[in-house]
């Protein structure tokens, strides 16, 4: 399971996170809290939108 935090909600998938921000025209968005319970665990920090397009397609 994967809970992505921002100041803008919870997101539960990348996919997600990455379609908000084409809808709201974001560029970056910073990621305040993510929990994931497979062994790849990525952190906090600024992310870019292709940043965030890579991680889905991992």
């Amino acid at each position: 399971m994967l809970e992505i935090e921002t100041k803008y909600g919870c997101f539960g998938h990348f996919k997600d996170l990455f379609l908000f921000m084409q809808e709201e025209h974001l560029l970056e968005i910073e990621i305040t809290e993510l929990k994931y319970c497979l062994s790849e665990v990525f952190g906090k920090g600024v992310y870019t939108l292709n940043q965030i397009e890579q991680i889905m397609e991992v």
